[in-house]
């Protein structure tokens, strides 16, 4: 099974386990492949010092605990964007969007709490 993390899936992974269902960190463990996106990384820095986000210092702890791990990071690529472009409007986040779309073009499964992902047909753990 390869799977992708969402932002605050990555996250909590690797800081707040507990924040974890017990099917995400089933998933992690037992995942063929582990990715994550540089969307996640993207997001991480835009909502840096915002109420939404998850770290104050979003690059050294990158580089310390995804980059270390060793996951594989999927880039944006335009297949991800021609799919974004026909995704229909479930969800506003443009972050969970192109992680649709990136798990469409790449065959993988979202570990992700956001309840308004499944209708987009990628399977979803949580």
């Amino acid at each position: 099974m390869r799977i992708l993390t969402d932002t605050h899936t990555i996250v909590w992974s690797l800081s707040k386990s507990h924040q974890l269902s017990k099917a995400a960190k089933q998933a992690l463990q037992d995942a063929d492949e582990v990715c994550v996106s540089v969307v996640n990384l993207w997001e991480l820095l835009l909502k840096r010092g915002r109420p939404t986000g998850l770290l104050k210092d979003p690059l050294p702890w990158w580089e310390k605990h995804v980059e270390k791990k060793g996951y594989r990071t999927i880039p944006i690529l335009p297949e991800h964007i021609k799919l974004l472009d026909q995704l229909e409007d479930h969800h506003a986040d443009p972050f969970d969007r192109m992680l649709i779309a990136q798990c469409l073009a790449e065959g993988l499964k979202l570990v992700s709490k956001d309840s308004l992902l499944p209708p987009y047909g990628v399977p979803i753990i949580w």
